[in-house]
């Protein structure tokens, strides 16, 4: 029924040195530590600014559950996180949206994550190179 409730996230942040210099098992073992990051950085920050905005609160715990969906399928199979920089992504489930998808590219100390929950995950299609430009957050129901 329209209008279909989605969450379009897209983030961009430097990673830091310890993150980037610590030897990994693997490229999909780096991969998932990144995204922890990302996940780990992304509350901190809508922590911060949450107690002031609401609707940033909501965002960020929504956020969270997403990044929160992906590493719990990553950590249980981690041969997945090759996906991961695919151009369509991963896809997951996502227990407030259902679908979801998630892109993550690292280029030099620069992470970009890209991540489509709910209509957006099945209608949009993720934007590989396109920078990031701002945060977007629609929902008719807040």
């Amino acid at each position: 029924m329209e209008p279909w409730e989605g969450v379009y996230f897209d983030c961009q942040m430097v990673l830091p040195k310890e993150v980037l210099d610590e030897p990994y098992a693997n490229e999909n073992a780096r991969r998932i530590a990144i995204l922890k990051q990302v996940g780990a950085e992304t509350r901190q920050d809508t922590k911060e600014v949450g107690a002031d905005n609401e609707v940033l609160a909501r965002s960020g715990m929504i956020i969270g559950q997403g990044i929160d969906s992906v590493v719990v399928k990553l950590d249980g199979s981690p041969a997945l996180a090759a996906r991961l920089s695919e151009p369509e992504g991963l896809e997951f489930e996502e227990m407030s949206f259902d679908k979801g998808r998630l892109r993550l590219v690292v280029e030099d100390d620069v992470v970009t994550v890209k991540m489509l929950l709910g209509s957006f995950a099945k209608t949009k299609k993720i934007s590989p190179k396109k920078k990031v430009e701002e945060f977007i957050w629609r929902s008719p129901s807040i």
